[in-house]
């Protein structure tokens, strides 16, 4: 609890006669001055109203003092060293002639010297060193980056840039000098595709000293997948091989069987890109439809090679026509049926082969087997053959085939040589051998029917589609023949009249 402090009330007269006290002072008084020091004088602040105004004098700006002038060294008395004063001595040292070095001076001398060579020589060796390393690096590094492969990538993305970004000025630029020959700007510019499209994954699938093949994936609103491009080099960079512009009139060429025609326009796209395997399937119809059997061979082979390696426009249908074409030329026009059949064998293994396509191969491969005469392998062909075959013609050809090379085709043997014609004769066997007892039975005197012949043809199967018909009366040969259903090649022989 806080104290309570009681203060005493004053009366009247004591308040009169009561002086003001002086304030307290929170001021520690000032000590008493110490023995043997002068009294000290307590300090009173002046009030303002006791303070005399002070005379403010005009103040000036001290001038700069100036700058002192440098002051000329007095030139002292020359005093002579009594070094420089003495005499000089009449001998030199220095003039004086060296003394010839001791063998151990010289051997001292030698090392140091060696000992400095070596020095300079090996820092100048790691110099060297380290100087030839770096240029191997920077070589080594400039190398890979200016590899072959890696300027053809740098190409074709280029080109392909530029397509797609519409700058046909800088992609035909990128063509091949030969192509720029053979192509207007203008007609490049309408060949290009002018939708949006995109390109990704470029690939070098092919790189020789002057041909690349690239492969790369493209993404368009009209066509996707995968694409390629042949390039050829030209002065150390790569250009694109170009020869689109050729396509559409080779095609109309061969369409209207205009085939001089459509081998000048592929023989001009084979110099601008002789690896193209469609432009050398162009280069085999040609040839084969103007019956230059050996160039077209040569020609084929090659596109199928090409076919094999590099990307293209063909379709398997397109490469399945050329072997047919192939198989023809050795079939038909050279007579080479061992390869023929290997064509079929070829053209029978393609996959997703529709039924005609197989029933046709199916049927040539027979005869050319029959023709081999390996019946052996012709029988299955044509059996095989019925099965796919949907024309009733190829189905009764190929069922033919079947019964006369397994040697039940007796029947119609005996009634090809019943219907054969002797040379310079108008009448057939079989009418010859009636006419002949027609004559004989005059000659008797008799009827035919009275003279009881006993004619019999008989048929025997020999190989293949050969049969031997013979003619007998009880068991006399009269005559015999040898027919072959499927050439429809006879001969005859003739035993007695």
């Amino acid at each position: 609890m806080p104290r309570t402090g009681v203060q005493r009330i004053l009366r009247n007269d004591e308040l009169k006669e009561e002086q003001p006290k002086e304030p307290l002072s929170l001021k520690t008084p000032d000590p008493a001055p110490r023995p043997g020091e002068p009294p000290r004088t307590q300090l009173r602040r002046i009030p303002d109203s006791e303070r005399k105004p002070e005379s403010r004098k005009e103040e000036r700006r001290p001038e700069p003092p100036k700058r002192p002038e440098p002051k000329v060294p007095e030139e002292r008395p020359r005093e002579k060293r009594p070094e420089a004063a003495a005499k000089k001595p009449s001998r030199h040292p220095e003039r004086e002639k060296l003394k010839p070095l001791s063998k151990d001076d010289l051997a001292f001398t030698q090392r140091t010297i060696r000992r400095v060579k070596e020095r300079p020589g090996a820092s100048t060796a790691i110099l060297l060193v380290l100087l030839l390393v770096s240029g191997g690096l920077y070589g080594l590094l400039w190398k890979q980056r200016n590899t072959p492969s890696r300027k053809l990538t740098k190409a074709a993305g280029e080109y392909l840039f530029a397509l797609k970004e519409k700058n046909f000025g800088a992609a035909y630029e990128a063509l091949s000098a030969e192509s720029k020959a053979s192509l207007s700007a203008d007609r490049f510019t309408e060949l290009q595709e002018k939708g949006d499209w995109s390109f990704d994954d470029l690939e070098i699938k092919s790189l020789t000293e002057k041909w690349g093949f690239i492969t790369y994936k493209l993404y368009g609103s009209n066509a996707s997948g995968e694409d390629w491009m042949h390039f050829v080099l030209e002065n150390g960079l790569w250009k694109r091989a170009y020869w689109w512009h050729l396509m559409t009139p080779i095609e109309e060429a061969l369409a209207r069987r205009d085939f001089q025609a459509a081998l000048k326009y592929a023989n001009e796209a084979a110099e601008l890109n002789p690896r193209d395997p469609l432009v050398n399937s162009y280069l085999c119809e040609a040839a084969y439809g103007l019956g230059r059997w050996d160039a077209a061979l040569k020609v084929c082979r090659r596109t199928f090679q090409a076919a094999d390696k590099f990307n293209s426009r063909l379709e398997p249908k397109d490469v399945f026509h050329l072997h047919s074409l192939v198989a023809d030329i050795y079939r038909n026009k050279l007579g080479r049926l061992s390869e023929a059949v290997g064509e079929y064998n070829i053209m029978l293994a393609f996959p997703l082969l529709d039924a005609d396509s197989r029933c046709d191969t199916m049927l040539a491969r027979a005869d050319a087997h029959q023709l081999l005469k390996e019946y052996a392998e012709a029988v299955p062909d044509y059996e095989e053959a019925g099965k796919h075959c949907r024309n009733l013609h190829d189905q009764a050809y190929a069922e033919r085939g079947v019964k006369i090379l397994s040697g039940l085709g007796g029947e119609e043997a005996i009634q090809r040589l019943k219907s054969h014609k002797m040379p310079g004769d108008e009448n057939t066997l079989f009418a010859w051998r009636r006419k002949v007892r027609e004559n004989l039975a005059r000659e008797l005197k008799a009827a035919v029917e009275d003279l009881a012949f006993q004619e019999t043809w008989t048929a025997e199967h020999l190989a293949g589609p050969v049969y031997k018909v013979t003619v007998t009366d009880r068991s006399t040969p009269i005559l015999s023949g040898e027919v072959n259903l499927l050439d429809h090649s006879i001969k005859v022989n003739i035993h007695v009249r």
